[in-house]
């Protein structure tokens, strides 16, 4: 059986002249989200040829709120920018092991959370850790009929409570799914099954549920998020050899918490390095030497036997009634895919504005339309020809009379929300996200149209030709990550 180790790596961890050594590494999407007024996702700059996958950071946000602070569309964005492309990419999931009681009622925002309690309550499955796996089920089979080819490998996650039993009916319900992706991807690439929720369970319990999977599921490659060195050591068995293969990640390889001799100081500190270079070159190497050990070790005890498990007879009448499910969401959303998956909790939803017209204006003159990108193929994207092609990519969001040079900066949540700025003549709504790459800026008084370019603004009336780029504002690069920011899309009205 193979085994590999991601190491997880944080927003802080890029540096033009430490790059990280060879090997795979795990991208915690909730590194590098920052939250506030504005809400964006930072983009890093990565090394060529490195080798990754990117993990959606269910267990930080669903774990206590339940919700996402980004969508979907957000989600996919953020990785189809990251070049190189990843090996892998998990599919949103909901953690299972949610510690805040679901309420005895709540609003019902999308055709998603109500079809996930309607099936809840068919079947009885009303528990928090219940409600999550039919969450996440129906969002990996959503991702894959809608957006099967947008990253190189999708990677669906089982969920489950303190039990291996929760396990086997969550991997029972994606079987079908997990079946149909394994064979369109094949034996030779880098598809396996994520399991989540395994924090804080003992070395028994995770070796219990991993076989109890590898009942349903034989033949899978898996793996284990969160799962660290201490569980390695103290497992009390080999896995099932009908298992094919196992990774796992951790963010503990880093040494960040190592403590040193002299008292109140850290390794690192005493070490003469910087936290980085200690991570990099001291930390993570004698981290995998105890790993590899650990997993040498484990492959001499005996292997744990496979389960037997019990027969369900509401197994056919539960996959029958979702797969009909499945059949209702893709002809409901066929042409609108992240009407499907966008997904915000009811709290948060704002009052709809978009019934208010603009306000009638006399003069004109520096009154600019904004327009932000909505589209999949717009959204953080530089793509001119979308203007001129296909219009429904952009949304008009606000009235601004200010400066070509100024728009960029009135329209971006700095120390407030920018919609409260003066120079705002009308907005959609008083919650809008900043503007950023690839959204349009249009001159009420000429028609004419500016694109936001990564450095400055793209002349969208020489784009058919030219292709000129009037250098007026840019958007702000890190230079300490060695990267940049995408804004995230407005709440969806």
């Amino acid at each position: 059986m193979d085994y590999s180790f991601y190491r997880t790596l944080w927003r802080g961890s890029w540096r033009k002249r430490l790059p990280p050594p060879p090997g795979v590494y795990l991208l915690p999407i909730s590194s590098w989200y920052v939250a506030g007024p504005s809400r964006y996702l930072i983009v890093p700059t990565l090394p060529e040829g490195l080798r990754y996958a990117v993990d959606s950071g269910a267990y930080r946000y669903t774990r206590s709120s339940g919700h996402y602070p980004f969508d979907f569309s957000d989600y996919l964005a953020w990785c189809q920018t990251l070049d190189p492309a990843p090996i892998w990419v998990a599919i949103p999931d909901w953690s299972g092991g949610r510690t805040a009681p679901e309420p005895t009622w709540q609003r019902v925002s999308s055709h998603f959370h109500f079809l996930a309690a309607l099936y809840s309550a068919k079947f009885q499955r009303l528990e928090i850790t219940h409600v999550q796996q039919i969450r996440t089920a129906l969002m990996a089979y959503a991702v894959w009929d809608h957006f099967r080819s947008a990253v190189p490998c999708w990677v669906p996650v089982l969920q489950g409570g303190k039990t291996a039993t929760d396990y086997v009916w969550h991997a029972r319900l994606m079987q079908p799914l997990i079946e149909e992706m394994a064979a369109y991807y094949g034996p030779e690439s880098p598809f396996r099954v994520g399991i989540g929720g395994l924090v804080g369970k003992s070395a028994s319990a995770v070796l219990e549920i991993v076989a109890a999977i590898a009942a349903v599921l034989p033949g899978s490659t898996f793996h284990l998020f969160g799962w660290k060195l201490r569980a390695l050591q103290e497992m009390p068995a080999a896995f099932p050899k009908c298992i094919a293969g196992l990774s796992s990640d951790s963010s503990q390889w880093n040494g960040q918490r190592v403590r040193g001799k002299t008292p109140g100081k850290k390794a690192w500190q005493e070490s003469g390095l910087t936290q980085l270079a200690y991570a990099y070159c001291m930390a993570l190497p004698s981290y995998e030497a105890r790993l590899m050990e650990a997993w040498k070790r484990l492959q001499s005890l005996p292997s744990f036997p496979v389960p037997a498990l019990d027969e369900d007879p509401s197994l056919l009448e539960r996959l029958r009634v979702f797969l009909r499910m499945r059949e209702f969401l893709n002809a409901q959303f066929r042409d609108s895919p992240f009407d499907l998956v966008n997904i915000r909790p009811a709290e948060e939803d704002e009052e709809d504005e978009e019934g208010l017209p603009p306000p009638d204006i006399t003069d004109l003159s520096t009154v600019y339309e904004i327009y932000h990108a909505i589209g999949p193929q717009a959204r953080f994207r530089q793509a001119s020809d979308l203007w001129h092609r296909e219009r429904k990519s952009f949304r008009l969001v606000a009235l601004v009379r200010a400066p070509l040079d100024q728009l960029f900066e009135r329209t971006n949540s700095i120390d407030s929300l920018w919609t409260e700025n003066e120079e705002v003549v009308w907005c959609r709504s008083a919650r809008l996200r900043s503007s950023s790459v690839g959204d349009v800026f249009v001159s009420c008084e000429s028609g004419k149209a500016w694109m936001v370019a990564h450095a400055g603004f793209l002349d969208l009336s020489h784009t058919l030709d030219a292709g000129a780029v009037a250098e007026v504002s840019g958007v702000v690069l890190c230079d300490d990550l060695s990267s940049t920011s995408l804004e995230l899309t407005e709440k969806p009205t």
